[in-house]
């Protein structure tokens, strides 16, 4: 493989099958509640702006559960099938 090609399994005769409708919601939902970025992004204030208020211990809680839920529905989504 030469990385040029965006679906190898393709080029290889694989026949993937697709996910079902209701995983692949799930999948979906999942994907654009991924809004976890990097720094620099527009995420960077809140943080700074629960520690200011006294809520950091709250908003680590509640971003580690978001992040824990994001990942089990993409394995729900792709392996439960």
């Amino acid at each position: 493989m030469d990385g040029g090609k965006e679906y190898p399994n393709k080029s290889y005769g694989l026949i993937l099958p697709p996910l079902p409708d209701d995983h692949l919601s799930v999948f979906e939902v999942a994907n654009r509640a991924d809004v976890l970025g990097a720094m620099g992004l527009w995420n960077d204030s809140p943080p700074w702006v629960a520690h200011e208020k006294g809520l950091e211990p709250e908003y680590e809680t509640l971003s580690a559960e978001l992040l824990k839920q994001i990942r089990l529905g993409l394995l729900y989504a792709i392996n439960e099938w």
